[in-house]
């Protein structure tokens, strides 16, 4: 045998070509709907798609080349193939993605259903797609040297994975803002998308019973039950960062209406992560962002059911993505039609005001009891900033980016908009505070804290998610606030002062838990009294 057939027969050498088919073939789809999600604007659009391409190249030539090694591990390499194929098949011929749901839909198909779906022009294509890669993995040769193939295989792993980043973070801005804003890209990229498939189906399919949900805080009570009737109203924000708030220091006015509220601002507060579904689980938890488990958090219960332990009544507004678990045991609002009709038609999400609209109607529907609503908003999620204010919001910062591409955007525009919904947020806020103010029937008090920042382009970073130990401050230095009614300062009068007097301290969501079990005027021992800026003794 010629040593050129012998390396084209090396396990390394198919492993590549396998790669390269599998992103080539098994792709299309996913290719047609990347080129339509990029703007005709975007600066080298078609080099951006061969880039993308080489990048998936690379990534299955690392998962081959650390599977595939010879004889004993080719149905590795052939599975991947089949699996990649058959999802390339699906897409190219019904049009729809690879998710939790399809493969939930495949699973409960029978065979008459599953017949209706392949034809002899399917059972072609994939033959087509599936022979000549399986045949490359089956007349690969096995390495008899195995320490010189392993240093041979760990190069190429580790120039591939180097190229892949390289490529990665030259064109970060474009992969951000176009997979943040077009998610369902992701269920196009085979076969990955095939094992998040069935790792979704089964996260929604388990039994709960699986699941035993751990008491916390059991000893709670509040305090002095025959007082009045306290309302906590916890707004918790999204995607604001601290830098943007002009109560810290911004040299912008975003806060007009806050700063005139008498709000304790906390200018020194970091986030628990730099993603939603850590931060806001963590939030709720109990637990700092050091000891923090999302395991352990889905098994114990969380603040808002240590709260009804003491007899509060708990609901849960959302305007995003969800409460991540933390509000499944108790109740949750939505939005009435004619307050949906107004702030939510036409849009991805409500904007914000809808909620205080809700709140509104919720306390005046209610009858008088001790309560903590949460309201969950949109607030700054990117990349579509400039959706999520109103056109003619007072005191807009021009030009904006109206766009999720903000690759086409320059620096000074995604800033103005970015800032744009920063004053929106103020402005519900504000609102928050006044339908409080009006509502005599209570001690209350609003807290309101985001659950991480957003970079847009500092460093050449835009978003959020960033691993916490890398991140920049523009990801975990967030805005936190605390307003109190007269009533409540009456009432608290000790709570009131130290909260003021933690203003300029180095705080977190470490404290929140705690904070708000203080606000609410619950006992526990679960309430760490470190934490607690209610207390300063």
């Amino acid at each position: 045998m010629s040593s050129l057939l012998r390396f084209v027969r090396s396990a390394v050498v198919v492993a590549a070509l396998v790669a390269a088919w599998v992103g080539a073939t098994c792709n299309v789809v996913f290719f047609r709907k990347f080129a339509e999600a990029l703007p005709e604007a975007t600066p080298h659009r078609v080099l951006l798609i061969v880039m993308t391409g080489l990048v998936l190249f690379l990534i299955y030539n690392i998962v081959l080349q650390l599977l595939f090694w010879g004889r004993w591990t080719k149905v590795v390499p052939i599975l991947l193939v089949v699996l990649a194929a058959v999802a390339g098949y699906a897409s190219l011929v019904f049009g729809v993605g690879v998710d939790g749901d399809q493969i939930h839909n495949v699973l409960e198909t029978n065979s008459r259903e599953a017949s209706g779906f392949f034809n002899w022009q399917g059972v072609f294509w994939l033959t087509a797609m599936i022979a000549p890669p399986v045949a490359l993995v089956l007349w690969a040769r096995p390495a008899h040297r195995i320490g010189r193939a392993t240093v041979i295989k760990a190069g190429v792993v580790a120039l591939s994975l180097v190229a892949g980043l390289a490529i990665v973070a030259v064109n970060y801005i474009d992969y951000a803002s176009t997979f943040r804003a077009h998610r369902y890209l992701r269920d196009y990229i085979a076969p990955a998308n095939v094992f998040a498939g069935l790792h979704s189906f089964y996260r929604k399919t388990q039994p709960l019973e699986k699941i035993v949900i751990a008491p916390y805080g059991e000893d709670a009570r509040r305090v002095n039950p025959s007082a009045r009737p306290r309302l906590l109203v916890f707004v918790l924000g999204e995607t604001a960062r601290a830098e943007s708030f002009s109560l810290g220091g911004y040299a912008r006015m975003t806060n007009p209406k806050l700063a005139r509220e008498g709000v304790v601002y906390f200018p020194n507060t970091s986030s628990c992560g730099t993603a939603t579904n850590v931060s806001v689980p963590c939030i709720f938890s109990g637990m700092t962002r050091e000891e923090y488990s999302a395991k352990t958090a889905r098994a114990r219960e969380s603040l808002l059911d240590v709260a009804r332990r003491a007899g509060y009544e708990t609901a849960w507004l959302d305007n995003n993505t969800g409460c991540k678990g933390t509000c499944v045991r108790g109740r949750e609002l939505s939005f009435s039609p004619d307050i949906a009709k107004t702030w939510c038609e036409g849009r991805d999400f409500c904007l914000d005001e809808a909620m205080v609209e809700e709140l509104q109607r919720f306390l005046k529907d209610e009858p008088t009891k001790d309560r903590i609503v949460v309201l969950h908003q949109v607030g700054s999620h990117g990349p579509s900033y400039f959706k999520r204010y109103p056109e003619n919001i007072e005191g807009r910062f021009d030009p904006v980016c109206a766009t999720s591409a903000l690759q086409t955007c320059s620096h000074e525009a995604i800033v103005n908009t970015y800032d744009n919904s920063i004053l929106y947020t103020d402005l519900m806020l504000a609102r928050v505070i006044d339908v409080l103010k009006k509502e005599d029937r209570y001690d209350s008090a609003m807290l309101y804290a985001s659950d991480h920042g957003e970079s847009t382009g500092e460093k050449g970073l835009y978003l959020h998610g960033a691993p916490y130990m890398l991140a920049p401050s523009q990801q975990t230095h967030v805005p936190m606030l605390i307003w109190l009614s007269d009533a409540m300062k009456k009432a608290a009068p000790v709570a009131a002062g130290c909260v003021a007097a933690y203003r300029d301290a180095k705080v977190s969501h470490d404290n929140i838990f705690p904070t708000v079990l203080g606000l609410l005027d619950v006992e526990t021992k679960v309430r760490r009294a470190n934490l607690d800026l209610t207390r300063c003794d």
